[in-house]
């Protein structure tokens, strides 16, 4: 208990509201946002636009925070070998566990068993696992180039990118494209966005005071929100509600500097709560249960039914609600399943991996 004494529960606190902000992207974007279209409901449009940059913005804000505290620390095996190792329990685990009990889910069942398990036993699905672990992976590398530059040049790296992949796929999404022109053309990725991220959360860790104290920051975020207000309200056709769900499902600029005012406020402040440090250990369990790929249409479309409630006044409580439900769930069959009933086996083989892979790489 005494790691979750020391940790500063403002940043704990932050990745749970974070996830939280993931989930419910996912009621919306999962089992509302492309069912059903509201054209008079304006309170669903908005609502729904909202939502949906939350998980945006709630996914900049976790990939910030890892960068928060990786930046001074050196390169371990044992990170990206239990995001790994936590990422097979719980993929294949659901698996069996549908395949065994709601076969109609995966159809056809033997199939889908056998993609799962050839050549090679490795779960498909989860691209932020793919992402977080390349920016694992570059981590030295990253944390070369944040020491060794000045803060002026890393601030002239960080626009940069951020120009070539948030503004640019940003405007290429909601604008014809130019023929044989696409955004890996200029690098961008889920993977290379988080190098993005990792740099911005090590230029927080370092200079965060002249972004807490940025006055320009605090009214480009207010400019932003109640823009994306006047916007959601004025959805009326069709083309626009899908321009405003483009912009709202990538990684677009709007949500990258809402994360950054909201993480940057929070380094403002530091206390302790053992049970908030607990229960953000568990964050990661949140996600690979609830955004599992045979799972999530269970989940927002049966058990949920998201859908059938986009005509009605209540759907901000709704999903509210919904997304408290989901989230309290799997952060207890997270803690059950993995924490308590195979925390020491994880752990001890988690180890054995990681000094395996570093006797080989020295």
């Amino acid at each position: 208990m005494s790691n979750l004494k020391k940790r500063n529960s403002s940043f704990e606190l932050l990745r749970i509201i974070s996830m939280f902000m993931i989930v419910i992207h996912h009621f919306t974007y999962h089992g509302t946002m492309w069912s059903q279209y509201s054209s008079t409901n304006h309170a669903f449009n908005a609502a729904g636009a909202y939502f949906v940059l939350l998980g945006k913005t709630g996914v900049d804000i976790f990939v910030m925070l890892g960068a928060y505290f990786l930046v001074d620390k050196r390169f371990n095996f044992r990170r990206p070998i239990s995001l790994i190792l936590t990422t097979l329990l719980y993929s294949f685990t659901i698996f069996l566990i549908i395949y065994s009990c709601l076969p109609k889910l995966l159809e056809p069942t033997h199939m889908t068993l056998l993609k799962a398990l050839l050549p090679f036993p490795i779960p498909n699905g989860y691209w932020f696992v793919n992402s977080y672990i390349f920016m694992l992976i570059c981590m030295p590398f990253l944390n070369k180039i944040i020491n060794s530059f000045s803060k002026r040049r890393i601030k002239q790296l960080i626009i940069t990118l951020t120009i070539l992949w948030s503004i640019v796929p940003t405007l290429l999404a909601i604008l014809p494209t130019k023929p044989d022109f696409s955004t890996d053309s200029i690098g961008f990725s889920g993977g290379t966005f988080f190098l993005l991220l990792y740099l911005i959360g090590a230029y927080i860790k370092k200079n965060g005071r002249d972004i807490r104290t940025s006055k320009s920051l605090f009214y480009l975020v207010c400019i932003i929100i109640f823009s994306v207000f006047l916007t959601s309200l004025g959805v009326q056709t069709r083309q626009s509600f899908k321009v405003l769900s483009l912009v709202s499902t990538i990684f677009n600029p709007i949500s990258l500097i809402v994360a950054i005012f909201i993480f940057s406020f929070f380094t403002k402040f530091n206390f302790h709560s053992v049970l908030i440090n607990y229960i953000s250990g568990s964050m990661f369990g949140v996600y690979l249960i609830h955004d599992n790929t045979f799972l999530r249409p269970y989940i927002w479309k049966q058990l949920v039914n998201a859908s059938k409630i986009t005509q009605a006044n209540s759907f901000i409580s709704f999903a509210l609600v919904s997304s408290i439900e989901v989230f309290v769930i799997c952060l207890m069959i997270d803690i059950i399943f993995r924490r308590i009933l195979l925390k020491w086996p994880l752990k001890e083989l988690t180890q054995l991996i990681s000094n395996l892979f570093t006797k080989i790489f020295k």
